[in-house]
């Protein structure tokens, strides 16, 4: 019986993320400061680079409009660099154990890739009213990078912004939040830091909603690599509308597009929450090692991998709001 199907048994489906676990003698780290420390200087490091960056080009005449794309790529490929040294620093041999990588299972990879639409209306919404109130800094940077080369958009945009910032947020920082404030304190304050580090107040209102959505997915699915797509789908998404002039990053959307962008989230919600994943040891017990966590256990616990299956009905209803939901969303393109 293969772990990455969703008829699988027993049915660990009554378990939750949240339960009582046994007390743990050393919670793991990064506790709330630290955490803010360490994305402080990341945000730091970065800062310093992109200025750097700028003066050089003012230095030989060019234009930032030119550059953004040169500019985009090298802070966010700085941003995957530092939070692989960070990481492997940090839990040496053990890192992707810790770090929650392993094989995703077929159906989570399903799930995740039908939430990438509604996904991304619902925080470019969410975005889009946050601007009303709050002043964007960026000046329209994120609109003049979606015109820049495909390669640079695909790299410096999708592929190392997904890599560095689920690896340094969701597997370092959240991995240490969670244990030491429990699932719910650990998830936000995990998707506010997220958020902080992308600066524009317009922004951050929409990033804080998906780097929930982010966690929920890495908690039910116990593989970084799931968040890490869905992060990567959604950026490349929002990159491709906002350069074929289907919508901007910071214009409002139709509403009823917005409203069945979040119906179609509902039963996908309830489909990753039923078929979630649990780590059961060859006596049959969950395996946990004291505190809320994503890792995968260590191999002299032999445990395997067990994925719940999800009801049928839910089945049907994510369908129905796929449908509808493309549906609306190609008629008002």
């Amino acid at each position: 019986m293969s772990a990455d199907d969703f008829a699988t048994a027993p049915d660990y489906s009554q378990t939750t993320f949240g339960e009582p676990a046994p007390p743990a003698l050393v919670r793991p780290g990064p506790g709330f400061w630290a955490a803010l420390g360490w994305t402080f200087l990341l945000a730091f490091a970065l800062n310093v680079l992109s200025t750097g960056l700028f003066v050089v080009y003012m230095a030989w005449g060019i234009d930032l409009d030119d550059a953004i794309g040169v500019l985009f790529l090298c802070t966010t490929l700085a941003t995957t660099s530092l939070a692989i040294l960070i990481s492997v620093l940090h839990f040496g041999h053990s890192t992707a154990r810790r770090l929650g990588i392993c094989r995703p299972a077929v159906g989570h990879v399903a799930i995740v890739l039908l939430t990438v639409g509604p996904l991304a209306v619902v925080v470019q919404e969410i975005a889009a009213w946050a601007a009303e109130v709050l002043p964007s800094i960026l000046d329209g940077q994120y609109s003049a990078f979606a015109l820049q080369p495909w390669p640079l958009i695909l790299f410096g945009g999708c592929v190392f912004p997904a890599l560095g910032e689920e690896i340094f947020f969701r597997g370092f920082l959240g991995r240490g939040l969670l244990a030491r404030l429990g699932v719910w304190w650990g998830m936000l304050w995990t998707s506010v830091l997220f958020a902080l580090i992308h600066i524009d107040p317009p922004q951050v209102a929409g990033i804080v909603f998906i780097g929930l959505a982010l966690h929920l997915i890495f908690l039910a699915t116990r593989s970084l690599w799931l968040p890490i797509l869905l992060h990567f789908c959604n950026n490349a998404l929002s990159f491709t509308l906002e350069r074929a002039e289907i919508y901007s990053l910071d214009e409002h959307l139709p509403p009823l597009v917005v409203l069945c962008g979040a119906a179609a989230l509902v039963p996908l919600g309830v489909l990753l929450w039923q078929s979630r994943t649990s780590w059961v040891l060859p006596d049959g017990e969950r395996w946990t090692p004291g505190y809320a966590t994503t890792e995968v256990p260590p191999p002299e616990a032999q445990a395997r991998r067990v994925i719940s299956r999800p009801g049928l009905v839910w089945l049907l209803l994510a369908v129905v709001g796929q449908i509808g939901f493309w549906t609306m969303f190609v008629r008002n393109a």
